[in-house]
C-alpha cells in the first residue's frame, strides 16, 4: 500500500509536459529510453531502497525532478511548515540516466 502512494506523488512531482527522451541507438543494444518515465524512476528508487535497507520514511514521499537526460529521485517530508525547506537528512538519492538506466546514489547532505 505504501509503495502505490509514494509512486503517486513521485508522478505528481514532475512537471506534466515532459519533454520527449531522444536517446542514441547503439549496434547490438534495445533502442529508447530505458528509463522513460517519472514512474519508472520511482519503481527503481524503490527497489534501489529496499535492496541497501534504506527506508522510505512514512512521513515523506518520493520525488522525482527532470534533470534533461536524467531524473533526480529523493525523498522529501510531507509535513513541513509553509516556506520552509530542507538541507540534507541522510535518505537516499539516485540520479538516474534515462536512455542507459545508469544509477548514481548518494546520501541527502
Amino acid at each position: 500500500m505504501l509503495l502505490i502512494g509514494t509512486a503517486f506523488c513521485a508522478f505528481a512531482a514532475v512537471r506534466a509536459e515532459a519533454q520527449p527522451i531522444q536517446c542514441p541507438k547503439q549496434a547490438g543494444f534495445l533502442g529508447g529510453a530505458m528509463v522513460p518515465s517519472p514512474a519508472t524512476a520511482v519503481e527503481i528508487y524503490q527497489a534501489v531502497a529496499r535492496g541497501r535497507g534504506f527506508p522510505i520514511l512514512q512521513d515523506h514521499e518520493v520525488r522525482v525532478m527532470d534533470d534533461d537526460d536524467a531524473w533526480a529521485v529523493f525523498q522529501y517530508p510531507t509535513n513541513l511548515p509553509p516556506g520552509q525547506i530542507v538541507a540534507g537528512g541522510g535518505t537516499l538519492d539516485l540520479k538516474i540516466d534515462k536512455c542507459s538506466g545508469k544509477i548514481l546514489a548518494s546520501l541527502a547532505r
